[in-house]
């Protein structure tokens, strides 16, 4: 079985330890979608499309997470979306959506280095060009410098994502949203027992 594919079946065998009714899922399912092309990119040796994928999923499922609200019922989302103060419905950065992620402590810390690590190899890749000639000029200084000093050692550049690199932010990426998926979870679990306080209150 392929790295993806077991990744993937993985996710869903933790996934029901907790959600065996797909709740989560019904949440989530964007960030999901994506995360399943993460997983078919990185079998077909696409590393810099993992990594890209995978930035997408985790602040995709972040978002969701953080801006679906409980409905009157325990399996019931509304929409909230943040807004301008003139009602629109705005961009959301991905620093934001790592902010009310740690406010939430939906995370552990290991995670959140982890999604800080996923966001910058994303990153590397949308923006690779700028990201190869600011590692080319890094290189060549160090480069210069050790020469000045008698060190002949290479120096470094980084220029694309190794396929290490990738199954590295995929791993993390699945631990992830499963994280976020307990997360989904207690919120039902809340609403349900908030629903049940009202019907006794009345």
């Amino acid at each position: 079985m392929k790295t993806g594919e077991a990744l993937w079946d993985r996710f869903l065998s933790e996934r029901n330890k907790f959600d065996a009714g797909g709740k989560s899922m019904m949440v989530l399912s964007h960030s999901i979608g994506l995360l399943r092309e993460a997983l078919k990119s990185y079998d077909s040796s696409s590393p810099n499309a993992t990594a890209l994928l995978c930035r997408a999923t985790v602040e995709t499922a972040g978002y969701l997470f953080l801006t679906r609200r409980k409905g009157p019922g325990a399996l019931v989302y509304d929409l909230d979306p943040p807004r301008t103060l003139a009602g629109a419905i705005r961009e959301v950065s991905f620093e934001e959506i790592k902010g009310g992620l740690v406010r939430t402590g939906v995370l552990s810390d290991t995670l959140l280095a982890a999604v800080s690590r996923i966001q910058v190899d994303g990153n590397f890749v949308a923006h690779l060009a700028a990201k190869q000639d600011r590692e080319l000029d890094r290189a060549f200084t160090e480069l210069h410098t050790k020469v000045k000093l008698g060190d002949f050692s290479p120096a470094i550049s980084r220029m694309e994502i190794s396929q290490d690199e990738a199954r590295q932010d995929l791993e993390d990426t699945v631990e992830t949203v499963l994280a976020i998926g307990r997360g989904v979870i207690r919120q039902f679990e809340e609403s349900a027992r908030e629903s049940t306080r009202s019907g006794t209150r009345s």
